[in-house]
């Protein structure tokens, strides 16, 4: 598990080339999802803010411009503390996922600078 989600987190930074493949699945994911959530909620309220999310989350990954904030140790910090937060509340692990999350985000940066 844990090597998966460094291997994960290696690619991550990618996610805003617009070009990359991690950056494609990942937005087509959330958006369809989004969409699938806002067709099957019973009230008009959670319809408007299921579509609400797909344009914002769509908003937001075309607003992110290559190698700016999610190329940043900022960014890779938040990263790794949300998921060793969402690991703590679902398995009682917080230190190893954030760790391994933060490794793979900051090998990442760390190959990007080195070639």
């Amino acid at each position: 598990f844990y090597f998966l989600l460094c291997a994960f987190s290696s690619v991550l930074p990618d996610i805003d080339m617009k070009k990359s493949k991690i950056h494609r699945t990942v937005v087509k994911f959330f958006v369809i999802v989004f969409i699938i959530f806002a067709l099957v909620s019973k009230e008009w309220a959670e319809f408007w803010f299921f579509i609400a999310l797909a344009v914002f989350f769509l908003w937001i990954f075309k607003s992110f411009r290559h190698r700016k904030f999610l190329h940043s140790v900022k960014f890779g910090i938040l990263y790794s503390l949300s998921i060793g937060i969402i690991s703590q509340v679902f398995t009682g692990e917080f230190l190893l996922p954030a760790c391994a999350s933060f490794l793979g985000f900051f090998s990442h940066l760390v190959l990007d600078r080195a070639v």
